[in-house]
């Protein structure tokens, strides 16, 4: 019952109640990679983003080389975003590409699709402008490897490009946003 009770408080938007219901399940619930997971989601429903990066940080160590590291290294990108993108999360970032080099498939699943606006996002988040370029231009390299970018990345994208002072890629993504959304408006 404590994940119940976890999630109708979190539900009511009592945090603190609902901090304590999961932190209660989770003393009570065996190890497993189920738990962790759960707990991964539940820390980043309530805001507590360290804690859900040190989970992901500890199931990277288990993940299969190629998809499912490059997908738990985007996680971390993610949560580093939530937390304003610190400059040493880039390293992250290398690592998917390191991971990227190792298969293919990523380029035509959604993790490719992901991973660039997970990129982009912490690419006009962070403060540090060496970080921030660097994360852009990974973004755009792998962006010019998958499949059509949906809006929303190539959204990302322009607020990089913007963040950054790069004008011919603002120019360049705010234009493939524009034909994206016309083609959508004319579904």
């Amino acid at each position: 019952m404590p994940l119940v009770l976890y999630e109708r408080n979190l539900y009511f938007d009592d945090i603190e109640k609902a901090k304590a219901y999961l932190e209660l399940w989770a003393s009570n619930e065996p190890e497993s990679d189920r738990k962790q997971s759960y707990l991964e989601y539940a820390y980043k429903q309530i805001g507590e983003f360290e804690k859900a990066i040190q989970i992901v940080k500890k199931s990277i160590e288990l993940k299969e080389p190629g998809f499912d590291k490059a997908g738990a290294y985007r996680d971390l990108i993610e949560l580093y975003t939530q937390i304003g993108a610190p400059s040493d999360a880039i390293q992250y970032i290398e690592y998917i590409d390191v991971e990227f080099r190792k298969f293919d498939n990523w380029k035509l699943v959604g993790l490719g699709h992901m991973t660039v606006k997970s990129v982009f996002d912490y690419a006009s988040t962070t403060n540090n402008p060496s970080s921030g370029k660097k994360a852009f231009k990974y973004a755009d390299a792998w962006s010019k490897q998958v499949n059509k970018l949906p809006y929303v990345a190539l959204e990302s994208g322009v607020q990089a490009a913007v963040r950054w002072n790069m004008y011919l890629k603002t120019k360049k993504y705010r234009k493939l946003a524009e034909k994206e959304r016309a083609r959508i408006d004319s579904m």
